[in-house]
């Protein structure tokens, strides 16, 4: 039997054509945001070692995440395109060793991406505590430890005589990964949120908003600019200030902002973390500072929102129960006027029935 070849109508030709124009966009996006994270997090970081945190680990979580599972496989091949173009092309990475990065970070991405569905569902709420916690502890720990095994397996299998740096490789692999998912993906994941939104509206606080930055920024510059003296954690209270004040968006603004601050400043070599220090403690000590900032920042600004939250449902529910209220009163004064105009119009030699009637005050307090 021979079948005709049915040539696509317009509309569905159309439909086509926009869905593949549609599935490039989204490779190009995915090539440019992978390889920009990967050269920034060699721009910051010190020679010759492990990135202090990897951006390319947050965002291909985030775009794992929120994207449906048919996008996955442009996702996942734009991601081994911007790998092996920083890797062998900018940076002389052999080939199949590059491949087995990629690899980890694929298996890295995918893992905390359905272990993350499976937690909170196709919506992560930065703004609930409990998906917040989702986040830290089956991302930042599910993906990175699987990611960091292959990654470390991989250098050691590449030059056996490294074998005894298996350890110290997959603790700055981890280490890495998790400050890039924290400080990284929760930026993209709110930023597509309000993205999604049928109306959109700013928080109304922007000149508080102004006032935070502005104080973040000059704290920020003027302590890690300061080698004599100790006091990084001075600029965790506006970061308190921040989460307590402003929304989601603005305090992940602020804790992104302290991050730039803070790990330009220790790879120049200034700052409180580089004083006196030998290199292994000032990374040490800079991802502790990172990690911790981060995951207190996004903890204390889900609270605060769940806070708000919880405020203005009570709010709603007292002005709603004064409605009801005042609904109460007026039905119990027209009862009570009905009442007396039946009685009243009633005949004096019926027998009246037994009633108790209450004035209109009397009547609302017992109801």
């Amino acid at each position: 039997m021979i079948h005709r070849f049915k040539p696509q109508t317009a509309p569905a030709a159309k439909a086509a054509f926009s869905n593949r124009g549609e599935r490039l966009v989204w490779f190009a996006v995915m090539f440019l945001a992978t390889f920009g994270g990967a050269e920034l997090g060699r721009a910051l970081s010190f020679p010759n070692v492990f990135a202090l945190y990897w951006p390319p680990s947050g965002i291909y979580l985030a775009a794992l995440f929120l994207a449906p599972l048919r996008r996955w496989p442009e996702f996942i091949i734009a991601s081994w395109g911007a790998n092996f173009c920083s890797d062998v092309l900018f940076h002389g990475t052999p080939g199949l060793l590059s491949t087995c990065f990629w690899i980890a970070n694929t298996v890295e991405a995918i893992s905390g991406a359905c272990v993350l569905r499976l937690c909170v569902g196709n919506s992560l709420q930065l703004n609930r505590v409990r998906d917040v916690v989702a986040l830290v502890l089956t991302a930042c720990f599910v993906g990175p430890v699987l990611g960091a095994t292959v990654g470390a397996g991989s250098i050691v299998l590449s030059d056996l005589s490294r074998i005894g740096e298996f350890g110290s490789s997959w603790l700055s692999w981890w280490i890495s990964s998790v400050l890039g998912i924290l400080l990284i993906a929760p930026p993209i994941i709110n930023f597509h949120t309000r993205l999604n939104r049928v109306t959109w509206r700013p928080a109304g606080r922007a000149n508080e908003a102004a006032c935070v930055l502005t104080c973040l920024v000059l704290i920020s510059v003027l302590v890690f600019h300061l080698q004599s003296l100790p006091i990084a954690f001075v600029a965790l209270p506006v970061l308190l200030w921040a989460g307590l004040r402003l929304d989601s968006a603005g305090t992940l603004l602020c804790s992104t902002m302290l991050a730039i601050v803070t790990i330009a400043s220790a790879v120049r070599g200034v700052g409180p973390f580089a004083s006196g220090q030998s290199l292994g403690t000032q990374i040490m000590i800079t991802q502790g500072f990172l990690g911790f900032s981060a995951l207190m920042t996004l903890l204390f600004a889900a609270v605060a929102q769940e806070r708000r939250q919880a405020l203005q449902q009570l709010k709603q529910q007292r002005e709603e129960l004064r409605s009801l209220r005042q609904q109460l009163k007026r039905h119990a004064a027209a009862e009570y006027a009905s009442t007396a105009y039946r009685r009243r119009m009633q005949p004096e030699s019926e027998e009246r029935p037994f009633r108790v009637v209450y004035s209109p005050g009397e009547a609302a307090e017992r109801l």
